[in-house]
């Protein structure tokens, strides 16, 4: 993908790079997907030299410059959604643009711009579908292949993407209107959940566990603290304990009686919440221990406290060397035991 221009016209040209346009007919973001993959295969002329420029008002000065924003505008613009955008060649200001008015996030929607880079500075495309693992995007002034062939940077072009991939800045989110609400996706209330999400969805999830003991920092990170705690719930109510939060997980959840408070106030034979302080944190486990789903949400809740491990299931030296410096930094037993009072300041 090239690197986007900055997204000011030359010295003389207007209109200012950020002015947006003035359509009130607010189109749903299907249409414009619909708009831009039409597109897919479209090839520039010559370099950066491509038909879009030219037929975004304000956007002519854009010509032979790198076109991915001036793509995705062109969409809108065609949709008559123009306003949903601003008005701009330059990625880094399409990115700001969105961050102002709150708009910006790091979670996916289907119709969303992703943007990529420092800032967002280095490219953009719009956000087709979403999935657990990966967002599908079409983009202009990118790389992608058709019927067979590879071509690097010089098109229109249709693609999935990992979510964890580090170039992805964020999410630019057009405030579709009326009933052009956000399409489904996974950033939404069915979204899959799992270690390395992020955004308000985990706070949510977060606070569900905690009202089960768990103890968790409501952070909007899905970090080895939450997996371990998901996991030791899952488990609990007898679910397959792979620390992905969805349906049945949720519904487990809805159904859970609660402690007061998030203490335990039932039986953990039962499996029945509060799990997190019943359950878990009752359970004894030491060097050589052969629970091995419980000494890897040791090894997690461990390596969410800064202490650097392979999650393998096996209490061998290293996990023993840092549940003694946990112990010791807690001022705790130091004995190399996890039992109540370890887990309750891991838990912590």
């Amino acid at each position: 993908m090239d690197v986007c221009d900055s997204g000011r016209p030359p010295a003389g040209k207007s209109p200012v790079p950020w002015l947006v346009f003035e359509g009130l007919n607010m189109t749903t973001a299907q249409n414009v997907i619909s708009t831009a993959k039409h597109e897919v295969g479209y090839r520039e002329k010559a370099t950066n030299h491509q038909k879009y420029s030219s037929a975004v008002p304000g956007l002519e000065w854009s010509q032979n410059q790198p076109w991915c924003m001036t793509f995705v505008v062109w969409a809108f613009h065609e949709c008559d959604a123009g306003n949903l955008v601003p008005l701009t060649a330059g990625c880094e200001i399409g990115a700001s643009w969105f961050r102002q008015r709150g708009l910006f996030s790091p979670t996916p929607h289907v119709g969303d711009l992703v943007f990529y880079g420092p800032d967002g500075g280095t490219h953009v495309e719009i956000v087709t579908e979403v999935n657990a693992r990966q967002i599908r995007t079409v983009g202009g002034n990118t790389s992608g292949s058709l019927k067979g062939r590879y071509y690097a940077g010089d098109g229109v072009y249709e693609k999935w993407i990992d979510r964890d991939e580090s170039r992805i800045y964020g999410y630019g989110h057009p405030a579709y209107g009326g009933d052009d609400t956000r399409a489904h996706s996974e950033g939404d209330a069915d979204e899959i959940l799992r270690k390395g999400s992020t955004g308000p969805a985990v706070e949510a999830w977060q606070k569900d566990l905690n009202k089960h003991g768990a103890g968790l920092v409501v952070d909007g990170d899905f970090g080895d603290q939450t997996d371990a705690s998901t996991r030791a719930f899952q488990r609990a109510m007898k679910l397959d304990a792979d620390g992905e939060v969805g349906p049945k997980t949720r519904a487990a959840m809805k159904s859970a009686p609660q402690g007061n408070q998030g203490d335990a106030g039932a039986d953990s034979a039962t499996g029945t919440p509060g799990t997190l302080k019943s359950a878990q944190r009752t359970v004894v486990i030491e060097p050589g221990s052969s629970n091995v789903e419980v000494v890897e949400d040791l090894q997690r809740l461990l390596r969410g406290n800064g202490y650097e491990l392979d999650v393998d299931g096996e209490f061998g030296a290293a996990t023993l060397a840092a549940v003694k410096a946990f112990q010791k930094k807690m001022k705790i037993t130091v004995d190399g035991v996890v039992g109540p009072q370890t887990w309750e300041k891991l838990y912590a």
